[in-house]
């Protein structure tokens, strides 16, 4: 028998508060109702019918959250769903949590929850630091959203902050680029991610 190399788990969080025109990712922007609380409700119930077919016992060594905006949830929703992710199956104590984050609907609460249940990296929507790139995209993001949710992280012990960047987005040029370049080097992330 070989070794179980354990389970690697990924929950979608398909809402965002608006959609950024570069996104290619399956997103809603919920018009109001109980849409947010159903989908966590059904995700809840789905894990606990997949457990009956992957077995609990087996040791889960990832588990990544991502969307969308998995911080769109509230602090109770993100706490409801996790609870249930640790129900369901035994995470490993040194497994990776990541979670991707939009800086602009992060709080340190809901910042807090994910580093309760061990959440251990985290990737930041940051796209890019100008303005007015930022603005064609339609991403209303500043440079102190970002740096207020690494401080944050940083104050509780985490050093795992991954950056994602996009090039060729309308407005940007290499000025752009290497002011943008300069603030992730001064940010000091742990990892960059730079998409097309």
């Amino acid at each position: 028998l070989t070794e179980d190399p354990g389970l690697s788990l990924y929950l979608h969080i398909p809402f965002c508060r608006a959609r950024c025109s570069f996104c290619g990712c399956h997103s809603v922007v919920p018009s109001g109702g109980d849409t947010v609380e159903r989908y966590v409700g059904a995700l809840v119930e789905e894990m606990k019918l997949a457990s009956l077919r992957v077995s609990p016992r087996r040791p889960v060594v990832q588990l990544a959250l991502g969307g969308g905006t998995p911080n769109f949830l509230t602090e109770d929703q993100t706490d409801q769903l996790l609870c249930a992710v640790e129900r369901a199956w035994a995470v490993s104590p040194g497994a990776e949590r990541s979670v991707e984050i939009d800086p602009r609907t992060a709080t340190p609460g809901k910042l807090d929850v994910f580093l309760r249940h061990g959440f251990n990296r985290f990737s930041l929507g940051v796209q890019d630091f100008d303005p007015g790139v930022l603005s064609a995209v339609r991403r209303g993001q500043d440079l102190m959203q970002v740096e207020e949710v690494v401080a944050h992280l940083r104050s509780r012990g985490c050093s795992a902050i991954n950056f994602d960047l996009i090039y060729g987005l309308p407005g940007q040029d290499l000025t752009i680029a290497a002011a943008t370049a300069r603030q992730v080097v001064r940010l000091g992330p742990s990892r960059v991610a730079l998409y097309s």
